[in-house]
């Protein structure tokens, strides 16, 4: 592993926002009377699926070509990520959280 993905790894690992983010969701989501073995289930994915997102984002931006690519498109995938995320928000507002 080089330095890159090291240190990519570690912010991503100790970020804050993602922690209480995942810790939310849960809250949210999942009662109080789940099964244990379901939580602990629930918990093992999202953090697995958090593991393999982190890799992979950590992975792409350490490559020098694809790191230009995407500093090359990074204005239109913040634009397009922007409007989807609008999207989503006007329609939990309007269906509230369930």
């Amino acid at each position: 592993m080089n330095r890159g993905f090291r240190e990519g790894m570690f912010t991503h690992m100790l970020n804050v926002w993602a922690i209480l983010f995942f810790i939310s969701l849960m809250a949210i989501k999942i009662s109080p009377e789940t099964p244990i073995l379901l939580r602990l289930t629930y918990s093992l994915v999202m953090a697995s699926s958090y593991l393999v997102w982190c890799s992979f984002v950590n992975y792409f931006l350490t490559r020098d070509v694809l790191r230009k690519r995407y500093t090359n498109f990074s204005h239109w995938i913040q634009k397009a990520l922007g409007v989807w995320l609008i999207y989503i928000s006007i329609g939990m507002f309007f269906r509230g959280i369930q």
